[in-house]
């Protein structure tokens, strides 16, 4: 377990550019970062200067979000402190045009993809406080 004053971040979406931009940020700024991509290949070329931390991760699915998450929690001691939804797709041209398959992407990417990784990482969040706030039931020391 790594030791650093701002926890671990995990940036989804970090093989383009705008996710590599805010990696690098967070690189800059002390934090641990595990950039996420589909692509596992670009995003661990992405990562490769930023300390090589870096996971294929697609955000529709929520046990691998959870997994992730949990990663990045246990990774460094100062837990997961940072999740930035930044994955997302584009799809050009009039709505009306684009087909179903097309419109669920968009939603399954965007929308619930965001609200995945949100709800993954404070679920993170939420185990690591329960097991810092456990009371101590050793009997009192005389």
């Amino acid at each position: 377990m790594r030791t650093t004053g701002r926890g671990a971040a995990v940036v989804t979406g970090a093989a383009g550019g705008l996710g590599r931009g805010i990696a690098a940020a967070l690189h800059a700024d002390g934090w641990q970062v595990l950039l996420t991509d589909l692509d596992a290949d670009a995003v661990a070329a992405v990562a490769a200067p930023l300390g090589g931390w870096s996971r294929a991760l697609d955000v529709r699915d929520e046990a691998a979000c959870v997994e992730v998450a949990a990663a990045a929690a246990g990774r460094v001691a100062g837990g997961l402190g940072l999740w930035v939804n930044n994955a997302g797709v584009l799809t050009t041209g009039p709505a009306w045009t684009h087909d179903a398959s097309t419109r669920r992407r968009l939603v399954e990417v965007n929308a619930l993809g965001a609200m995945t990784g949100t709800l993954a990482a404070l679920a993170a969040r939420a185990a690591r406080q329960a097991r810092r706030a456990r009371p101590d039931t050793s009997p009192p020391r005389l």
